[in-house]
């Protein structure tokens, strides 16, 4: 539920903040909302991952995160010379953020199967 409202919350503020001129506020708020599910998101892998494989798991997952971190920017700037328009970099951003959401579902019917002991 944390990921839920976080991730949704995180969409909804940076979706506003294309449009807005108030940076300061949405920063704040997007921090206060969002800030809360970063915890519950890097400890996803570990429900999922047995003791035996954790650490070479968290491992592949903080690479494809850093990895994912690193063409971030790249492509929101490519999106905003295609378009022309910057904001549209700050709605690719909540789109996917609603993606997280829509995708968690599947997660835990996966994380289901797995054995942690």
């Amino acid at each position: 539920m944390i990921l839920i409202v976080g991730n949704l919350g995180f969409a909804m503020f940076v979706f506003v903040g294309s449009w807005t001129d108030m940076v300061l506020l949405n920063v704040i708020a997007t921090g206060l909302i969002s800030g809360v599910a970063v915890g519950a998101m890097m400890s996803l892998p570990v429900s999922v991952l047995s003791p035996r494989n954790r650490a070479v798991g968290m491992g592949i997952f903080f690479t494809l995160l850093y990895i994912g971190t690193s063409l971030g920017p790249m492509i929101a700037g490519w999106l905003a010379e295609l378009t022309g328009d910057i904001s549209t970099t700050y709605q690719f951003a909540a789109a996917l953020l609603i993606t997280s959401v829509l995708v968690l579902p599947i997660y835990h019917k996966l994380a289901k199967g797995v054995s942690t002991k």
